[in-house]
């Protein structure tokens, strides 16, 4: 028993050596009530892995915006070189039943 004890201890040790804390002020109840209903749905209450869940996701986030900008950057410039078409008003004359001429633009 006493080398199950000894074997427990230095585990808790190993544990309490390596444990994170993380404490946040100032959090909006709403938030805190939706992060933790987040990571007891999904995540079995783990809290740690919650938040990786969400940093991950933003990282994603973030790289699709950067590309989206990229995309939107490189449309500008092909825009800019295609040929400009003018527009031009068509005039079409109807002769009305009255004799008279109508213009009409197309």
């Amino acid at each position: 028993m006493e080398e199950t004890e000894i074997k427990k201890d230095a585990l808790w040790a190993k544990i309490q050596e390596n444990k994170a804390v993380l404490r946040i002020s100032r959090l909006p109840q709403k938030t805190l009530q939706k992060f933790i209903e987040l990571a007891e749905a999904e995540f079995c209450s783990d809290y740690g892995m919650t938040l990786k869940f969400l940093l991950d996701n933003n990282e994603e986030v973030y790289e699709a915006l950067q590309r989206l900008e990229e995309h939107e950057q490189r449309l500008t410039i092909l825009e800019q070189k295609l040929p400009q078409k003018e527009e031009t008003q068509h005039e079409k004359v109807v002769r009305m039943v009255n004799g008279m001429n109508w213009k009409v633009k197309k």
